[in-house]
């Protein structure tokens, strides 16, 4: 056995890439260090106890290269007996090609990797990549999570050549007599960030400064990303002792328990939590970290755009992330009868209404028949004869009044949010249920005392919040029967 299939199968063991009996495809485009990587495992495969497949991305950029390249990938998969599947694609964009195509080739790879019931997917990054990609982050300044470069797993993505030079790839080819891999041209046009780094850069640290710059810039990677998983885990440990509200498109995090810690614990809290709402590596640039940081002392409500549509917003005591999804909700202020009407009679059954990503049951019934009213900001029961039909569902108006429950007198919607500490970007968001004379329930926080239930109380209004997608959650059952 070679020195370099040794080299790679001991980091393949150091790093518990694949388990034995499990189904791997290798991502194949043709080039020096895919080639290596398919001959390689295919080489091994009966040691490590893992079945091999290839997948193969035809951009058809190039014309006759781009199909003589998937020519070459066919042949030399045919020749291994490795099954292989290939994607044809039509690029119809050159703005930002280079992320565009990466989005391509790892959604095709997942998808292969589901419909033929595979478990890993295997890359021939290298230690140049590592090095190109750290000296990328640090230009665009990623802070520590982008100076890890790429790492040897990464979800079920796995890089078993992530510990050899792209030398000695090349050398590991020609020495099995492979010397027929494909070349793309584009990889030596330094019009793109990475081609002038790999082109330009490192060969100038290499002449002028340090000839081992590669290896050196791997190994302070490796340094970097173990420091990261121990700050990662500490930040996850730590925010399980936060007050953290947390949604599909949002995080929600309390101001006073994020600012006892330093600010390199605040970092990595942050970063662990907006991945997961933007469910991707992300990491924060210096001048955006420092931006949040700035949010604490702001007066009053603030937010600010952080990138690719990311919103920080700070408001009281509250600090959110919001992701694009979430954060392009928009309402047009309308008056009720704008929105919408809803048609009551006396002998309905359950329906359900929707406004916005709020769902909510209703039903009238005999009062006498709800056992045990535990209210419920989920739930509100009102008299039914002391409602005026019809029904209106909407939001907030300007001046809009309403007599709260429990309290004497009126208040003014705006008011009432705002002795509640209920976000100004959140107020617009909140359903309003109201009769043709009054408001009935700022849903989920208030009933209206006009049309409140009491001893004389004989037909009940029942209306239940069921589904509230702008805090995910699971469906709560209101705290009453109705036989």
């Amino acid at each position: 056995m070679s020195g370099f299939l040794m080299k790679v199968k001991r980091f393949i063991a150091e790093h518990n890439l694949f388990r034995p009996s499990s189904k791997v495809l290798i991502g194949f485009s043709g080039g020096a260090d895919s080639t290596a990587l398919c001959y390689c495992l295919h080489t091994i495969k009966d040691e490590l106890g893992i079945e091999l497949e290839a997948a193969h991305v035809n951009y058809n950029l190039r014309g006759e290269e781009s199909q003589n390249d998937c020519l070459y990938v066919e042949d030399f998969c045919q020749k291994i007996g490795l099954h292989l599947t290939v994607k044809e694609a039509i690029i119809d964009r050159k703005a930002n090609l280079e992320a565009y195509l990466r989005a391509i080739r790892y959604r095709f790879f997942y998808e292969t990797v589901e419909i033929r019931n595979l478990d890993y997917i295997a890359l021939g990054h290298n230690k140049n990549d590592v090095a190109e990609t750290v000296l990328m982050n640090l230009f665009r300044g990623s802070g520590l999570t982008g100076l890890k470069g790429i790492t040897s797993l990464s979800g079920f993505v796995r890089r078993p050549l992530l510990c050899c030079s792209r030398a000695e790839v090349e050398e590991y080819l020609l020495g099995e007599g492979i010397d027929d891999w494909r070349e793309d041209r584009t990889n030596y046009e330094n019009i793109y960030t990475r081609n002038r780094i790999r082109n330009e850069l490192i060969p100038y640290i290499q002449e002028q400064i340090n000839p081992k710059v590669i290896e050196t810039i791997y190994h302070n990677a490796s340094i970097i990303n173990r420091i990261d998983i121990f700050l990662s885990k500490e930040a996850k440990r730590l925010i399980g002792k936060m007050k953290v509200i947390k949604s599909r498109y949002s995080i929600e995090i309390n101001l006073p328990s994020l600012m006892q810690f330093d600010e390199a614990v605040v970092y990595y809290v942050l970063i662990t939590l907006i991945r997961e709402i933007t469910s991707r590596d992300y990491y924060l640039t210096g001048n955006s970290f420092q931006a949040i940081i700035d949010l604490y002392s702001a007066e009053g409500s603030k937010e600010i755009i952080i990138t690719s549509g990311l919103i920080a917003r700070k408001e009281y005591d509250k600090l959110t992330f919001i992701a694009p999804k979430e954060s392009s909700f928009n309402i047009s202020k309308k008056s009720y009868e704008d929105n919408y009407k809803v048609r009551i009679e006396p002998d309905i059954i359950e329906k359900f209404l929707q406004i916005g990503d709020v769902e909510i049951s209703y039903r009238i019934c005999d009062y006498t028949t709800i056992k045990n009213p535990d209210y419920d900001k989920a739930v509100a029961i009102f008299d039914y004869r002391k409602i005026v039909l019809p029904i209106y569902v909407g939001y907030r108006v300007p001046g809009m009044l309403f007599s709260p429950l429990g309290m004497k007198g009126t208040k003014k919607v705006k008011k009432y949010f705002i002795d509640e500490k209920i976000s100004k970007f959140e107020r617009d968001r909140i359903p309003i249920i109201s009769d043709s004379e009054k408001v009935l329930w700022i849903v989920g926080h208030r009933l209206d005392s006009r049309a409140k239930v009491n001893q004389d109380t004989t037909q009940a209004l029942v209306l239940k919040v069921i589904k509230d997608n702008r805090k995910i959650r699971k469906d709560k059952r209101a705290r009453y029967n109705v036989t």
